[in-house]
């Protein structure tokens, strides 16, 4: 039996005049599929990965189908890894807001090995019970069955996914393990979540740029759009010291920490001593805004340079996400749980302006007094539930944020998405009379509008927004002209 861990996590892409075009980077680099070799390798099994170099992928205008260049091209690929195998399991880890990829290969694969058993699995698949008008919409693993781009589905961890394959892969019922679906008599069987394998180490990725690794994905503020709600990791102290020792004769001088919030403050001691502990020189991490605000000398040292100085730290990601009150409670903007208020979002933005500021002023040094660049990244989400208050005051902070290094030692770059309704999320439950096409996920690609208007008219600020992204563009000097007739342009047509 050949297993095939297929990644349908395409980069680069860009989408123009109703044509997609992406850049599928090869397997091995998804830290997911990193993560189900390690235990598939536990017991025995060696898989392979798909794509085993970059993988270019256009689509013809206004579909999802592939060109006849790009499809013959992704097929050939297939081929290359697959060989004269006769007894193939494909894997795939999909994501909602590359689920249109996830359709273009499991359709290949179908026409190229109707032999083949595919099981697909990744934050897209929750089970879900939502209803318009009285009509039961399709959750993620109904759609994926019912049209025949899966044999079977695990939600949650991958632990039955391997239980399965350890077992042969030849009976979906004979897997007891919960978080495996499958159809039975045309009905979906199955049941529950699944969970993370039990590893001896904590596996870590190789990019072009560096190492990606995730120590624990579990984030205390629990914001109603976000789809991280996979099964908690439970790597070992033992296993954590291991991954470490072994990370010290890594060659790579970059590593990215790909938790979801480090150095929150119920885990301040774990990441202080693991990140203390890795001797690569340079890190990237992602930290809540409201870190900037713990009255604790540590957290007050952040903007004085202490993460970069102690840890190496030259590369951070702030979800800042929203600004306003209103626009927070429409999308879940939380903070341990609780909605942020306009005093809490307020205070974020004025200790990120301190936080850039003391950045640009400062020449922040990493451990043994190394000068390095530093990059800050702000992310903000753009949502139907925007007002207009919060439109102008987020492009406004974004304009105000950004900062070009140019040969300096700090860049600093905003940057957007607009609010897509995950599978498993708050937003999309309380909201799903208001998505377009709440059961075609291929149109779920990231800054890509599919809210109703029946939210209200400010809907058509978000199309709006899009079709003028070459016209905005936050900057300063010589680009900020265009962001005073961005606002300009807004106030005549929506005030």
């Amino acid at each position: 039996m050949q297993v095939v861990l297929v990644s349908t996590n395409a980069r680069k892409y860009s989408l123009e005049k109703q044509i997609v075009r992406a850049t599928v980077p090869k397997g091995e680099q998804l830290l997911t599929l990193k993560t189900i070799q390690a235990a598939l390798e536990n017991r025995g099994i060696k898989p392979r990965f798909f794509p085993e170099s970059p993988l270019k992928i256009e689509v013809e205008p206004g579909t999802f189908r592939p060109t006849a260049e790009a499809a013959d091209n992704i097929k050939k690929a297939f081929a290359g890894v697959v060989g004269d195998n006769s007894q193939i399991v494909f894997g795939l880890s999909v994501t909602t807001e590359n689920y249109w990829l996830y359709e273009v290969l499991s359709q290949i694969i179908r026409a190229e090995y109707p032999g083949a058993t595919i099981i697909s699995g990744g934050p897209h698949f929750k089970r879900e019970e939502l209803f318009v008008n009285g009509k039961k919409i399709h959750d993620p693993v109904e759609i994926a069955l019912g049209n025949n781009l899966s044999d079977g589905i695990v939600v949650g961890g991958c632990s039955p996914f391997i239980s399965y394959l350890a077992e042969g892969g030849h009976s979906f019922s004979a897997i007891r393990e919960p978080g495996l679906f499958w159809l039975e008599d045309g009905k979906v069987a199955g049941h529950g979540w699944g969970r993370f394998p039990r590893l001896d180490k904590v596996p870590y990725s190789r990019t072009d740029s560096g190492l990606t690794i995730l120590f624990r994905n579990a984030c205390q503020n629990r914001c109603n759009f976000c789809s991280i709600v996979w099964s908690k990791t439970n790597y070992s102290e033992m296993a954590i010291q291991r991954t470490i020792d072994e990370l010290a004769s890594a060659p790579e001088q970059y590593i990215h920490i790909d938790d979801p919030n480090v150095f929150e403050p119920s885990q301040l001691d774990f990441y202080s001593r693991t990140l203390r502990a890795i001797k690569i020189p340079r890190k990237e991490i992602s930290l809540d805004p409201s870190s900037l605000l713990v009255d604790h000398p540590f957290y007050r040292g952040i903007s004085n340079g202490i993460l970069a100085k102690e840890f190496g730290v030259y590369s951070y990601f702030f979800g800042r996400d929203s600004v306003t009150a209103e626009d927070a409670g429409g999308i879940g903007s939380k903070l341990r749980g609780k909605v942020k208020t306009r005093g809490q979002l307020d205070r974020e933005g004025e200790a990120l302006q301190r936080f850039i500021e003391a950045g640009i002023r400062n020449q922040w040094v990493g451990p043994g007094n190394q000068k390095l660049p530093f990059w800050v990244r702000v992310s903000y989400i753009l949502s139907p539930f925007d007002t207009m208050e919060s439109i102008i005051k987020k492009t406004g902070e974004m304009d105000r944020f950004t900062w070009g290094r140019e040969g300096g030692h700090l860049d600093v770059q905003p940057q957007y998405q607009l609010l897509v309704p995950f599978p498993g999320t708050r937003v999309r439950r309380e909201n799903i009379q208001h998505i377009k096409e709440p059961e075609n996920f291929a149109g779920h690609m990231l800054n890509r509008n599919v809210w109703s208007e029946s939210l209200g008219p400010q809907v058509s600020f978000l199309d709006e927004f899009l079709s003028e992204e070459e016209y905005y563009r936050p900057g300063i000097g010589e680009n900020a002209p265009l962001y005073d007739d961005f606002i300009d342009d807004l106030l005549e047509k929506y005030m």
